[in-house]
């Protein structure tokens, strides 16, 4: 991998780094039948009208934590309409220019997106039968991709939208749902949301498109977007992302052909093996700490990476290391002691203090921090296992069904994006469910 790359101050940067710098201690708000709304209930995931009219109050009152992240996804939601008017007039203006006949286009769409999705398909066989080297991040970062079932959909999006999108025009659903809070759930019928994946999916029809239309060998390096300030489009761009291809891919049969996958890129800056780009609606797994080869201003966010930025934390904060501060803090469960003493905790422990209780669903106040340890096969039990893996977000408010919260999250193909996340506490019985509070 490349050095750390050093990006000089844009103002594109306030997307995440202004808004989620470091936060003066607040009290919280105390408890209000505003988000102790304990007659709401229902099985259902999906978000109701009383929620909203809950996070409505919520972000009118919002101070400290939780008014940082609603700002985030606000900002991001702001930026990212900003970007794709301008790709979309980038895409009409190089259809006009290119004299293509539009019946042919569609056709040569539809072969690029056949191909592609043949490339993805072996790529990814070539990424589960390599093993897994706790050291090759390259490698993890790829198989985190998600790509098949973004290229899946690109083919009935092509056919539901192309008039539009040839004529610089994003689909009114798409576009609605960037004017309101993003909601992390998928689709009612016709209703697009942001936070569902086919946001992520349109995306991808726009880079091919785009890409498309500079020739069939193309890939996303070719677009051509003029880069900022020294900066190239895949480290400002807040739809569109890259990671190093792992080097252990280039010794394969898949390989040679990634020249001409769409979602191939190779400039200045890239690795030599080239890299894996892929859309994104504000996540990717692996978050803010693991792309250090291209020191990106605007990169995506996974859960706890978002939440490290609201707080302002001046370290990497996991859902482990903060499991390990909680059981430590509060003095329950199996912990390492070890950890009282690593920089993670160190840092925690100057911001966040365990909430104890015995029935969290009752205890949740707006701003605290939830945190969630999942197990694989079997349940996480705090006394004696410590979880597989785990998902952080901001709590808004609980009832005696669920915790609605702000998250950075997905679960492909349903959901992705920043907003609002209902989470079953049904579903998360088996789960060690923690929540922390901002210190003062």
């Amino acid at each position: 991998m490349l050095p750390c790359l050093k990006i000089p101050h844009l103002l594109l940067s306030t997307l995440l780094l202004a808004s989620c710098s470091s936060v003066k201690t607040q009290t919280s708000p105390g408890r209000s039948d505003l988000y102790r709304q304990n007659t709401i209930l229902t099985n259902s995931n999906n978000v109701t009208a009383k929620d909203l009219l809950i996070v409505d109050r919520l972000k009118l009152n919002a101070t400290g934590i939780l008014k940082k992240a609603f700002s985030a996804e606000e900002m991001h939601r702001d930026f990212t309409l900003k970007e794709l008017d301008f790709l979309l007039k980038l895409l009409k203006k190089r259809f006009i220019e290119s004299k293509i006949p539009k019946h042919e286009l569609k056709q040569r769409l539809h072969r690029r997106v056949a191909r592609d999705l043949a490339i993805i398909n072996e790529l990814n066989k070539c990424l589960e039968a390599t093993k897994h080297n706790d050291n090759d991040r390259a490698l993890y970062l790829c198989k985190e991709n998600k790509l098949y079932s973004v290229i899946a959909s690109s083919a009935d999006i092509i056919n539901n939208h192309f008039d539009s999108l040839i004529q610089g025009k994003m689909p009114i659903g798409f576009k609605k749902s960037l004017y309101e809070i993003t909601i992390l759930e998928t689709d009612k019928g016709d209703k697009i949301l942001t936070g569902s994946f086919k946001s992520t999916c349109l995306k991808g029809v726009i880079i091919t498109m785009l890409v498309e239309l500079m020739g069939s060998e193309a890939n996303a390096a070719d677009i051509g977007i003029p880069s900022r300030d020294g900066i190239e489009w895949a480290d400002y761009s807040l739809v569109f992302h890259t990671v190093p291809i792992a080097t252990r891919l280039t010794k394969t049969e898949v390989y040679p052909t990634m020249r001409n996958f769409t979602y191939f890129y190779k400039d200045k800056f890239s690795p030599l093996q080239g890299e894996l780009g892929f859309p994104h609606s504000g996540y990717y797994s692996g978050g803010d700490y693991e792309r250090c080869s291209r020191k990106t201003i605007s990169r995506p966010e996974d859960c706890s990476s978002w939440v490290s930025k609201i707080l302002g934390a001046k370290c990497d904060i996991t859902t482990y290391g903060l499991m390990q501060f909680f059981r430590i803090k509060a003095q329950s469960g199996m912990f390492d002691k070890a950890w009282s003493s690593k920089r993670e905790f160190k840092c925690l422990d100057t911001m966040l203090e365990p909430v104890q209780t015995f029935n969290i669903k009752e205890d949740v106040q707006p701003g605290d921090i939830l945190c969630i340890r999942r197990g694989k096969k079997q349940k996480v039990n705090r006394e004696i296992s410590y979880g597989d893996s785990g998902h952080m977000a901001v709590a808004l408010f609980a009832t005696d069904t669920y915790i609605l919260a702000l998250a950075c999250t997905r679960d492909a193909p349903l959901m992705e994006g920043i907003g609002i996340q209902k989470i079953n506490l049904e579903d998360e019985e088996d789960s060690d469910v923690m929540l922390l509070r901002r210190r003062g």
